[in-house]
């Protein structure tokens, strides 16, 4: 049984939250065999001596007000600055990307790979890019989600606010990712259907009609037969597996990787919205903490004796009305 390897490429992402976008695509690794997936990201590849001394001043200022890792995350303007460094290499990106946009953004994925094979033995070029999704917050025209040109797709993040919010983006990334690896790697003429299924292969003109396809996770009959002829089932099982998104596992089982996604990155998945968690949301989890719940407790504690021995009577009155 064959392993298809798929590259994830992160282009002009300047507010999503990467890093947890990032483990929870990897995380795929560790519950299937069907796919192996990879992490790139493209500013790595630009050529950085050039844009050195061209940070903007929103970008310098993003730097200044970070406050705090927790309240704000120290990565905020890392994110910008390299979305900049990907919009200067290519401009295309400041704009909606049509259907026939999609050779410049092929040019962008063969260029990134050529960078990389210079610089590891294991990508010497030899049998061209690998199949390749990118992901990006640029637009793609006509309000769609995702568009595919044989082994290279790419999937916006640019409507899941408007649209799709929630359940959450890492979510719709995830399946958006597991339904685009099987059109790159396995089966490019892969037809979708409509009406909605709550399938990977649905094509949903209501868009909203995705968020039931993100929460069920399903494989229908008709591409249940249309892959059979490229997958033996077992890596049909593992498809399955792999959509029905069960193996993210719970909050409070220790060691799952939606345990982790908030223990490390801070990304509570039954609540996050944005595409990053969010300035409130950090100072929630901060706010209910249990260490913060034992000092604002020790704090009303005091209060009360500090009352109770500046007004002895309200005391007093206090306690005759708890009785009564």
């Amino acid at each position: 049984m064959a392993t298809r390897k798929v590259r994830i490429l992160f282009v002009n992402c300047p507010t999503l939250d990467v890093d947890a976008c990032t483990y929870i695509i990897l995380a795929q690794n560790a519950v299937q065999n069907l796919f192996e997936f990879e992490v790139c990201h493209h500013w790595a590849s630009i050529d950085l001596d050039k844009y050195k001394n061209d940070r903007s001043l929103a970008e310098f200022w993003s730097r200044q007000m970070i406050f705090g890792h927790r309240l704000w995350g120290a990565n905020r303007a890392d994110r910008i600055h390299a979305a900049s460094l990907d919009r200067k290499a290519y401009p295309f990106l400041n704009n909606e990307t049509g259907y026939g946009d999609l050779h410049e953004l092929r040019q962008l994925v063969l260029t990134h790979e050529r960078k990389l094979s210079r610089n590891t033995e294991d990508y010497g070029g030899k049998q061209g890019a690998l199949p390749t999704i990118v992901i990006t917050e640029t637009p793609v025209s006509g309000v769609y989600i995702a568009r595919t040109v044989d082994n290279l797709a790419v999937v916006t993040v640019s409507i899941w606010q408007k649209y799709l919010a929630p359940p959450s983006v890492l979510e719709f990334l995830l399946l958006n990712v597991e339904r685009l690896a099987v059109r790159v790697a396995i089966k490019p003429d892969m037809p979708t259907h409509y009406p909605t299924r709550a399938c990977i292969g649905d094509f949903t003109p209501c868009v909203v009609d995705f968020k039931a396809t993100i929460l069920v996770g399903h494989l229908c009959s008709e591409c249940t037969g249309l892959l059979s002829t490229v997958l033996n089932e077992h890596e049909l099982n593992d498809l399955r597996h792999l959509v029905s998104h069960k193996w993210l596992g719970k909050l409070d089982d220790l060691g799952s990787v939606a345990s982790n996604l908030k223990r490390v990155y801070e990304y509570d998945l039954s609540r996050t919205r944005g595409l990053r968690p969010s300035l409130v949301e950090r100072a929630t989890d901060i706010l209910w903490s249990s260490e913060v719940l034992r000092l604002i407790c020790s704090l009303l504690g005091l209060l009360l004796l500090w009352a109770a021995a500046k007004h002895p009577l309200l005391w007093i009155l206090g306690k005759i009305h708890i009785h009564y």
